[in-house]
């Protein structure tokens, strides 16, 4: 496998922990209605990852607490055929609990997508509390909060923006990647697929039913 540290890796501007204040915004902002949340990714009963509608990009995203005081944040990019566009491993100064984390994630996800210019977006999380946060028509003062609230601001970038929640089954290869971000943290691959995640393609990947 190619080292991504030296030949994959890319410098992007993701700074979704530089500030994070619960003050942030006014406690009545609300979703805008451009923003799509469906309740769930279409799934099978195994949960498995379906591609999106052609023309658009699915991005994983998933975080996870790595050994030491850190979390690993993993990102995946897919077209409609499951091709692999892009992918991340990040790693993040710990915080203070899981929500948090995720939240963090799907920040990065966007600030990802955005740097690498994918312009119509579904992000799929496997973190059911922090989805359902982006359809509240209010959301309860928290760091998580604002983060929320920073990632709806940026969604206003792209042509089309979801964000949808997704079971474990179907969110493997993010949570594997997150996982590298332990001993590999902040690598990136750009039209290339991480090694380590191949198997998992196959595994998760559920076409659509004609």
């Amino acid at each position: 496998m190619d080292d991504p540290q030296t030949t994959k890796n890319h410098s992007f501007h993701l700074e979704a922990h530089a500030q994070i204040s619960s003050d942030a915004v006014h406690p009545t902002d609300t979703i805008p209605a451009q923003i799509i949340v469906p309740q769930q990714s279409p799934s099978s009963p195994g949960a498995s990852w379906y591609p999106p509608p052609t023309g658009t990009f699915k991005i994983n995203v998933d975080a996870e607490e790595t050994q030491g005081a850190s979390w690993g944040i993993g990102i995946l990019v897919r077209n409609h055929t499951g091709e692999v566009f892009a992918a991340a491993a990040i790693q993040i100064p710990c915080l203070p609990d899981p929500g948090l984390a995720e939240a963090m994630g799907i920040r990065y996800a966007i600030n990802f997508a955005l740097e690498t210019n994918f312009e119509i977006v579904i992000i799929d999380s496997d973190c059911k509390v922090v989805t359902n946060l982006f359809s509240a028509n209010n959301i309860p003062h928290s760091y998580i909060r604002s983060v929320v609230l920073d990632c709806i601001s940026l969604s206003s970038s792209f042509k089309s923006f979801q964000i949808t929640h997704v079971r474990r089954g179907g969110n493997m290869c993010a949570h594997h990647l997150d996982k590298f971000a332990c001993s590999h943290p902040n690598s990136y691959w750009i039209e290339d697929v991480p090694d380590f995640i191949v198997p998992f393609l196959a595994m998760e990947f559920c076409p659509r039913p004609i």
